[in-house]
């Protein structure tokens, strides 16, 4: 990635039964959600978006209101290209040169649930042998799809992957304390 060029940052996650199908679906996300069309779409679902800012006169806290006010002129500018998408006057592509995705995958992992001790070295070898064996077919389902032309598929070239894979003991304890502290966050 060319950190002086501008890239849109977009993120999917997944938090599966096993890391095999939680890699399988982020691919699948590749495919659906990251091509010009549904780009194009989701970003004017942002630019409707655009009027959801607290307005300068209304930003009470004075020692951060000059802060803001640049930040209000920058939102601005990328408000207005996203209104040259939106008039057709513009494309996505010609504000920036690659997508940037961050991945991450949460899934129970067989190794983690197997050993009481992380520093143990069997349990490294196991681990790295696991994270590895997800890697694997992450890229290798990864080249399937680069290797379609179709119309509509990822940006080819512009597309910058970034695979994080955050094994847990139990999927559905995971799920089911989430959802717990969600639940006591809205009653509180």
């Amino acid at each position: 990635m060319d950190k002086t060029k501008d890239s849109l940052f977009l993120g999917e996650s997944k938090i599966h039964g096993t890391g095999e199908t939680g890699v399988k679906e982020l691919i699948k996300d590749i495919k659906t959600h990251f091509n010009t069309d549904f780009l194009e779409g989701e970003f004017i679902l942002v630019g409707n978006k655009k009027r959801a800012f607290l307005p300068l006169q209304e930003y009470n806290d004075k020692t951060t209101k000059e802060e803001y006010k640049l930040y209000l002129e920058k939102k601005n500018h990328w408000f207005d290209k996203l209104d040259e998408i939106q008039s057709g006057k513009s494309k996505l592509k010609s504000l920036f040169d690659s997508v940037t995705v961050p991945m991450l995958c949460t899934y129970t992992s067989k190794v983690i649930l197997s050993h009481k001790n992380e520093t143990t070295d069997a349990f490294k070898i196991e681990y790295l042998t696991e994270i590895r064996k997800l890697e694997k077919i992450f890229d290798e389902e990864l080249k399937k799809l680069k290797q379609t032309s179709a119309k509509g598929q990822p940006i080819k070239g512009n597309l910058n992957i970034i695979l994080m894979l955050f094994p847990v003991p139990d999927k559905k304890e995971l799920v089911k304390r989430l959802h717990l502290k969600l639940h006591e966050t809205q009653i509180a």
